[in-house]
């Protein structure tokens, strides 16, 4: 296969999944389908943080490469898109275009904490709002020097908890999320409140859940990375009008490198 064949044999990923995006995408596969095209690379370089919706996408995209006996190959530059996918036990279905370098999930130094003030929030449930959310919450984690393997789990439970209310709350999209993070020796615990409709994310059993080759994609994508990513996740409604959604994630001490007590990893 020619150099100029493997570059029109990429496609790809889409960071921000607008309302074309998915369609685009899928396009883009298709044709490259038709075109008979011995093996597609989906390109997540771009791609900061894998959602649900963006496993969604390559699964899909799996699905059309299986029927149409296409190999279908994933690069990515971060650890972290893999971890997702493993979470979900779909890291098998997919080839790596390459090796990536593993970057340790890491542990907030002791001596940082008891130092750190407790993180607060409120925003809307409504998709805007929630990216600028994520943002400060980031910007909080790195100026306390949270490692970016932790910093990466954080987002990744962040974005799948507010986006399930932001969907269930569609009724009404001026619906506010509180949001509080408090760190402690053994780990952070992420409080999310809302007073949109009743939704028990601890209620699924995952252990239920199958991935078939004739498969047309999962809508359980986005609980089980909580259910798998969390060690612990609670859920509360609170006199029938609040939900009161807790994740904590543990820090992984054998996997802390530390550079220097300031230093963010």
């Amino acid at each position: 296969m020619t150099a100029d064949r493997i570059e029109h044999c990429t496609v790809l990923v889409p960071v921000e999944l607008t309302e074309d995006a998915p369609d685009t995408f899928r396009a883009a596969v298709d044709s490259l389908i038709a075109k008979r095209s011995e093996a597609i690379t989906l390109d997540c370089n771009r791609v900061d943080h894998l959602t649900s919706s963006h496993v969604k996408l390559l699964w899909s995209a799996r699905i059309r490469c299986a029927e149409e006996g296409v190999a279908l190959r994933l690069k990515s530059n971060s650890e972290y898109v893999w971890k997702v996918l493993k979470i979900l036990d779909l890291d098998e279905f997919f080839i790596r275009d390459e090796d990536v370098d593993a970057d340790p999930i890491g542990v907030v130094p002791a001596e940082l904490i008891g130092a750190l003030d407790g993180y607060e929030d409120t925003f809307e449930a409504e998709a805007e709002s929630i990216g600028t959310a994520l943002e400060r919450f980031l910007t909080y984690l790195k100026s306390i020097s949270v490692p970016v393997g932790t910093q990466y789990v954080l987002r990744t439970l962040f974005y799948e908890v507010a986006t399930n209310i932001r969907l269930h709350a569609a009724a009404n999209p001026a619906e506010q999320i509180k949001f509080s993070a408090m760190l402690d020796s053994s780990g952070i615990v992420l409080t999310f409140v809302d007073n949109g409709p009743h939704f028990d994310p601890t209620e699924f059993d995952i252990s239920d859940f199958s991935y078939q080759e004739g498969s047309d994609g999962r809508r359980s994508f986005g609980i089980t990375i909580l259910q798998k990513l969390a060690d612990r996740l609670d859920y509360e409604r609170l006199d029938d009008s609040k939900n009161v959604l807790i994740l904590e994630r543990k820090w992984r001490m054998s996997q802390w490198i530390k550079q220097s007590s300031h230093s963010a990893l």
